[in-house]
């Protein structure tokens, strides 16, 4: 297992520098009980009709500033709220999306220090005491996960979409008793099948073809906050380039229900059912968004619609079977077909086919490189890739790509083709393109077992770049593995366990700050509850550090349901392995996320125990004392072991509050 710590040359700082200075953060809950999002914003919407001009402009917003200078570097700290709209919130408020800055200049001389990276965690403090800032901010920084914050601005989240309705939340900086990287779990309805991220609403979308539906998850709390209706089978997922609509693709048996969902973007209701035609359907925009691009596999056609109007305008043959569509930067539509093996270019504009590559029958799809100069078939039938330069307008190469290559990721760097039918990848770098009449082909070796022994592939992308750090993590599904590979290196520098699910796809959601000017760092946060919080702060080179204070107020919109929060859950004592077939006592205490108060003698609080092999028990949980709970658990094999809680009498069921993950291991297991 692989525990990715970037950050581990902050940690000897910490420890031999010196530097923070105590001002103080809190202990806080593994997970924040956050609300959801959007209700204040809503009710400002329906009520601003309501506003003559003069009432419609927005107050002043209130901004918590403050700075520090620490060895020649000026921290000048910021909370703001994220905007201001007519009759709402003017501070930080709870709920709400604030603004965090960090600005960092040199003291002497005030010039911006930039291409830095800081590190930011926000902890919440009820009781207003402070605590010692340097030993909180060196327990965030060693990644445990009993100690944590509520909004750590640091790395990323890798999201895996596993086989069995879940999606797995690793932090790769985490390690909890030296054997899991599990953050959360996502318990969706049914297993999901494509998705895309939204940071300007830090939600995660993902498709259920088996519940008609599109989960909406919170990218901050990982709690599902909506599941919309979206059709029969959606299968692929799409923004529109304006951001107002989100699309998908219905594959369904019925030609009047197979084609395409439009669904408003800000609320996910349904603002359109367009048939277009049978089979697999894959979407693309043209650059202007005036126009959507949908593939029909079955009546191999190419659907053209209005995206203003949201309707088919025509129906264009394109060729025999076409899986996949793409769009150019210079407005150019690519559909590849795999029943000829042709990839057609069109005008966006026209319509018109304005060039013909020609592969190989059986095609998996047609990717484009962000300039859409090089275009690459990856051909699984003949374990190689057909790469087509459209600047040329001809075949540049066919590379080979062991293992019936069936699926493109880029980063910035390298293009990597996944095989099917081998535990390998091909990595081809991006520069050598043109470059000569033959490419440099790598092959990587990803596991032991190959992906198409595990059954069930996604839409969503098995491979997935790390800009942030300059690798790529490669799903292996047969393997229940997750490989992380540094660029340039020729094998995997570890790996992140499934937890005994079987993973299919991977991506990343960025929970850094982000450079948006010279010495301007700064995040989007949504505020999980009010009351005083401290934003602790560090930098390995220049050295600083401090914690800085700043409250977030009331919202009255959640005010009237205090007394119907979601209690958090927090294990009482050291967590340690179980053994199977042994009995394990288990304490853990509910209590009042803002507040901290105990959430006391419950008679109905139950704790669900599953195993990845499918067996799971009910156990009943005994109230003690200031709200702790005890439960007598007895798992009966080894592995990873989920433990969900539930509250009927509050009307909580086991998604509803956060869960714990066990590690079982081997003993008198039960036969």
């Amino acid at each position: 297992m692989l525990n990715l710590f970037h950050r581990s040359q902050f940690i000897v700082l910490l420890l031999f520098a010196g530097l923070l200075l105590a001002t103080g953060c809190s202990r806080a809950q593994d997970k924040a009980a956050t609300p959801t999002p959007g209700p204040a914003d809503t009710a400002r919407q329906e009520d601003a009709g309501h506003h003559s001009e003069a009432d419609e402009q927005p107050a002043e917003p209130v901004i918590i500033t403050d700075s520090i200078t620490v060895n020649g570097v000026t921290v000048a700290f910021s909370a703001a709220p994220f905007s201001v709209v007519p009759d709402g919130p003017t501070a930080v408020t709870e709920g709400e999306y604030a603004l965090i800055s960090f600005k960092l200049t040199d003291a002497e001389t005030g010039e911006s220090l930039s291409a830095l990276h800081p590190s930011a965690w926000l902890a919440a403090q009820p009781d207003a005491a402070d605590s010692d800032c340097q030993e909180n901010i060196q327990s965030y920084l060693q990644g445990a996960l009993t100690f944590r914050p509520e909004i750590d601005l640091n790395g990323y989240f890798i999201l895996v979409m596993n086989n069995d309705a879940s999606i797995s939340v690793l932090d790769p900086t985490a390690d909890v008793a030296g054997m899991t990287q599990l953050y959360d779990m996502v318990l969706l309805n049914r297993p999901g099948e494509d998705w895309l991220y939204r940071p300007d609403t830090q939600q995660l979308l993902v498709t259920m073809p088996g519940a008609n539906q599109v989960a909406v998850v919170d990218g901050e709390s990982f709690d599902i906050s909506q599941s919309a209706a979206a059709g029969t089978s959606p299968t692929r997922i799409a923004l529109a380039p304006d951001g107002q609509t989100v699309w998908v693709g219905n594959d369904a048996q019925a030609a009047a229900e197979s084609g395409v969902t439009v669904l408003d973007a800000a609320t996910l209701e349904i603002a359109a059912q367009i048939p277009t035609g049978a089979g697999h359907h894959e979407i693309a925009f043209a650059p202007d968004g005036a126009t959507a691009f949908v593939t029909n596999s079955q009546a191999n056609t190419l659907s053209v619609i209005d995206t203003a109007r949201l309707v088919k305008v025509e129906d264009i043959e394109i060729g025999a079977q076409p899986t996949a569509v793409t769009a150019g930067p210079d407005g150019v539509i690519y559909a590849a077909n795999a029943g000829d093996g042709s990839v057609v270019a069109l005008d966006s504009a026209t319509h018109e086919a304005t060039a013909v590559y020609q592969a190989a029958p059986g095609i998996a799809g047609f990717w484009l490189t962000a300039d859409g100069r090089w275009g690459f078939a990856p051909s699984p039938a003949e374990d190689k890739v057909y790469i087509f330069d459209t600047a040329a307008g001809n075949l540049a190469y066919a590379a080979p790509a062991a293992g019936a290559p069936d699926q493109v990721t880029f980063s910035d760097t390298t293009v990597y083709i996944r095989a099917s039918e081998a535990p390998a990848v091909t990595a081809i770098p991006l520069a050598e393109l043109g470059q000569a009449d033959s490419l440099p082909v790598t092959t990587l070796p990803v596991g032991q077992r190959a992906p198409a022994e595990a059954a069930g592939r996604a839409s969503a992308p098995a491979i997935f770049p790390v800009a942030a750090d300059g690798a790529a993590l490669v799903v292996n599904p047969a393997d229940r593995l997750i490989y992380y590979y540094p660029e340039g290196a020729a094998a995997a520098a570890g790996s992140f366990q499934a937890h005994g699910r079987i993973p299919r796809a991977v991506m990343t959601v960025s929970r850094s700050l982000e450079e948006v000017e010279p010495g301007m760092y700064t995040a989007k946060v949504r505020m999980p509850q009010s009351g005083r919080f401290q934003a602790a702060f560090f930098l390995d080179s220049p050295q600083a550090a401090h914690c800085f204070t700043f409250t977030a107020e009331e919202n009255p919109v959640y005010a009237a349901s205090r007394a119907d929060e979601t209690p958090r859950v927090e294990l009482v004592g050291e967590k340690r392995p179980l053994t199977a077939g042994q009995p394990y006592t288990l304490q853990f205490r509910l209590a009042q996320p803002r507040t901290a108060e105990p959430v006391s003698n419950l008679t109905d609080v139950q704790a669900l125990a599953t195993l990845p092999t499918g067996w799971n028990n009910r156990f009943a949980a005994r109230p003690l004392d200031d709200g702790v709970y005890e439960a007598t658990l007895t798992i009966p094999a080894a592995g990873p072991t989920y433990v969900y809680f539930a509250i009927p009498s509050m009307q909580l069921d086991f998604e509803d509050l956060s869960n714990v993950t066990f590690n079982t291991e081997a003993g008198d297991e039960s036969p």
